[in-house]
Order: structure tokens, then sequence, then C-alpha cells
């Protein structure tokens, strides 16, 4: 495979076509947190996969996302 973005989801990786809002976003972060860890990427249809990026109108919502997990990313 190329890149990571082309393995199937699994338990460690899922893959999201748009940025959840609310508690939705949330709720996903705390389960890969919970469970064995991994990627979890937006912007990207899972099937058939293909990148379709952030919409417009959910992009102001990533500085807050990634300044609230900054100490989780790795």
């Amino acid at each position: 495979m190329d890149s990571f973005w082309e393995a199937p989801e699994s338990r460690r990786i899922e893959f999201k076509e748009t940025f959840p809002e609310g508690e939705a976003v949330t709720r996903s972060v705390i389960a890969f947190a919970n469970g064995a860890g991994g990627r979890l990427v937006f912007g990207i249809k899972d099937f058939p996969r293909r990148v379709t990026g952030i919409p417009d109108h959910q992009e102001k919502y990533l500085p807050v996302f990634h300044a609230s997990m900054k100490h989780l990313i790795l």
C-alpha cells in the first residue's frame, strides 16, 4: 500500500468524510483512546475511498479540536 489511507478501516483506523459536530467528535476520540488507539482521519470518504477534504463550514472546528486534543496527538 502506498499510504495508510489506503488501508481498510479497522479498530485502529477510521475514516470520517465530514468533521463530526458537537459531542460526536468527542465520542469518536474517546472511543479510540479507550481502545487500542489508532488514527481517526477526517476528510476521507470510506467507500469508495477518496479524499473529500473538510467542508468550508466545518473548518472553524479544526483549531478548537486541535488545541483541545494536542496533548493526545502523537
